[in-house]
């Protein structure tokens, strides 16, 4: 997928998330087996930049509204934060 989203030109304007749950313990807890997520956004995320930041899976739809530029309709309350602001640091 990300060498098709290369070959027509579209990796600087996709912003690609993988997430994965934190296997079978641990759900809805900080406590153990933490998931991961892999970013990638061509341009805008540097190579290799890394974040131990705690998020969560709340924070996605914040992340992809702002990515977009997308104001969510009045009235609506979304949860979480946009991870956004981390991504012009190697770590953050």
């Amino acid at each position: 997928m990300l060498r098709k989203l290369d070959d027509l030109g579209l990796a600087e304007k996709t912003l690609v998330i993988l997430a994965s749950d934190n296997a079978r313990t641990g759900k809805m807890t900080c406590n153990r087996g933490l998931a991961s997520c892999l970013v990638r956004w061509t341009g805008k995320i540097p190579s290799g930049a890394r974040c131990d930041q705690l998020t969560s899976n709340i924070d996605i739809v914040p992340t992809i509204l702002d990515a977009s530029r997308v104001q969510p309709p009045t009235g609506t309350r979304i949860d979480g934060r946009s991870w956004l602001p981390a991504r012009n640091t190697r770590t953050c």
